[in-house]
This record gives C-alpha cells, structure tokens and sequence, in this order.
C-alpha cells in the first residue's frame, strides 16, 4: 500500500485499517505538515530579508558628517542643572497628564535605592 492510499484510507474507513497502517498513516500525516510548515516559514524568511534590504548610499558627504559630529560634540556641554530643570519639567507633565487636579510639583528629591519597588514588596515579611 502506497502512503497515497493509506492517507485516502485514513480519511474514508480507519476502522478497517491494522493498527500498523494507522501508525504509518499517522507519521506520514505528521511529516507531511512538518514538511508545509518549514516550507512556509523558509518562504515568509525570505520575503522578509527581502522587504529588510535596503540599497546602500554610495555618495556619502563625510564633511557634512564630521560637521555634524562637532556640533552634537558641542550640545553635549549642558550643565546637569538643565538636564535636572527638564527632569522636574516632565515628571511634572506627566503627573499632570495622568491626574485632573492641577499640581505644582515643588521639590524632587533622588534615593539611591537598589531594590525596585517590586523587590521591596517581596522583602516585606507576612
């Protein structure tokens, strides 16, 4: 019996069939859609580096590059008071985005904690 017939047998009466033949029926069942399976996922990869390929630029200015290297260089100098004044700017945003009330948010303070405050949860003894 060839697996074409014992795939047809499988579908029609299964109950006239060896438990044998169910057995190879099954297996040739599994390897048949293993086998569509990898087949299509080696087809959506393919599509995919096709979609991810992008032409390389050949005319790369490098003056323009090196000019734009210098200037992000010398917007790095901002004091770390500014960077705390725009810390304080969007906490204060966000408290007021997520809340009706309006709020003045007067003074941050930093804590040097480790623990996250999930760690603190489960450090606290029931």
């Amino acid at each position: 019996m060839s697996i074409s017939e014992l795939l047809q047998n499988l579908k029609t009466n299964i109950d006239s069939m060896s438990v044998g033949e169910k057995l190879l029926g099954g297996c040739a069942t599994a390897v048949l859609a293993m086998g569509i399976v990898f087949l299509i996922l080696v087809l959506i990869m393919y599509i995919i580096k096709i979609i991810n390929a992008t032409p390389k630029e050949e005319n790369v200015n490098t003056e323009s590059t090196i000019s734009n290297i210098s200037d992000i260089e010398k917007n790095e100098d901002i004091s770390e008071e500014d960077d705390v004044d725009e810390l304080v700017s969007v906490i204060t945003a966000a408290i007021m985005a997520s809340s009706l009330n309006n709020i003045i948010v007067r003074r941050i303070t930093r804590t040097n904690n480790i623990q996250s405050n999930w760690e603190k949860t489960s450090n606290i003894e029931v």
